[in-house]
């Protein structure tokens, strides 16, 4: 079998593992390479990082540099291009509205964690730079202080390079496991990385109704906006300030519900926490998101909310008052989340989903190249 050697660029290998971006490379290392693809990770620029069939960039690797040096990172970026096999650059970042549309012109694939499956939303400029920040300015009349934009993506061809990747349903969670997951880059032992944290059944004997830890000081009204409308519909009936790590891993598997808004982007830690804790999560719809893996789906692994929280206590009381119904869904949640992050089926779909993405990339690039 014909290998292809990958490499990957990433400037903090212990934040992208414990983000989730390396994490299922390395604990998935045997599949991915019974399927044909070697890996070499770089945490800076050397002259060995181009001598391969693909490169990864991470897009965190040039932090404040793309906003303060983006010329100079779209030379680097031309450079590796012209060198490389192919080049994919991978954004991680939080918020699916956001896309640096000035590198896609020299890379053969812009690969997000998540993506607007309109992708012709991202030829528009968005108010706050998310899709639910511009709802929120127009239609809650939300204004905030120093108001952005989002950079439009100028040419439609450009929307053929966007791929979904994956995201930090692949991190570990836990008040131990994450720390224990944490050392992988100084200590590259797999077992560091055998499993996330113990998974706690739903069930109706919990004595929590509502777990909604949630901060509220963003400085942009619209990110806040939510947030805060959630903190006052519920009027202090459900304790929303903070609290140490191991209470609130102890009160999530005491939940039955789990409220988790959209922050500065959509998915939240919280979300896989919920999982794990085996309580019901209550999120704002997701339904406008392309998402590997598939984790939001209403009525089936959730239970979704309008973006201005306007049925949260319709929601609440329906769940509360015959929470024995939803249990389905919290299972369905916490086994599908299970299945993704630890089976094997999971490993086998993941691989399957990395080879669809190195496929394009490199037929994208021969196809550029003819």
């Amino acid at each position: 079998m014909s290998r292809i050697l990958i490499h990957v660029l990433c400037d903090n290998m212990l934040q992208m593992t414990s983000r989730g971006f390396l994490m299922p490379l390395v604990r998935n290392r045997i599949g991915l390479r019974e399927a044909g693809f070697e890996f070499q990770f770089f945490s800076q620029a050397e002259s060995a990082l181009t001598d391969c069939e693909l490169l990864i960039v991470n897009g965190r690797y040039f932090d404040f540099r793309r906003i303060s040096e983006p010329g100079s990172v779209l030379e680097e970026l031309k450079s590796w291009s012209a060198q490389a096999g192919a080049l994919i650059y991978y954004d991680m970042y939080d918020s699916s509205g956001l896309i640096h549309a000035e590198v896609i012109p020299h890379v053969d694939l812009y690969v997000k964690s998540y993506l607007l499956r309109d992708r012709q939303k991202y030829r528009a400029a968005m108010y706050g730079g998310r899709i639910y920040s511009d709802w929120i300015h127009r239609c809650a009349n939300i204004n905030d202080s120093d108001p952005v934009f989002s950079e439009p993506i100028p040419e439609q061809s450009d929307l053929d390079k966007l791929r979904v990747g994956w995201n930090m349903a692949y991190a570990h969670y836990g008040p131990l496991v994450s720390r224990i997951a944490s050392l992988y880059p100084r200590v590259p032992l797999k077992i560091l990385l055998a499993g996330t944290a113990r998974f706690f059944a739903p069930g109706t004997n919990r004595h929590i109704l509502t777990s909604a830890r949630i901060a509220t000081n963003y400085h942009r009204e619209t990110i806040a906006y939510q947030r805060r409308r959630i903190c006052d519909l519920l009027g202090g009936k459900v304790k929303t300030g903070r609290i140490s790590k191991s209470r609130y891993f102890n009160e999530l598997r005491n939940s039955k519900v789990v409220i988790s808004p959209f922050g500065w982007g959509e998915y939240a830690m919280r979300d896989y926490e919920a999982f794990i804790g085996g309580a019901l999560l209550l999120k704002p719809d997701m339904s406008h998101l392309e998402t590997y893996p598939a984790l939001y789906r209403d009525g089936e692994t959730m239970i979704a909310l309008r973006w201005d929280a306007e049925d949260l206590l319709e929601r609440l009381d329906a769940i509360h008052s015959n929470y024995q119904e939803f249990l389905d869904i919290a299972n369905c949640g916490q086994e599908t989340y299970r299945m993704h992050v630890t089976s094997r089926e999971g490993a086998d779909r993941f691989v399957r989903h990395f080879s669809g993405i190195v496929s394009d990339a490199i037929h994208s690039r021969s196809s550029s190249a003819g």
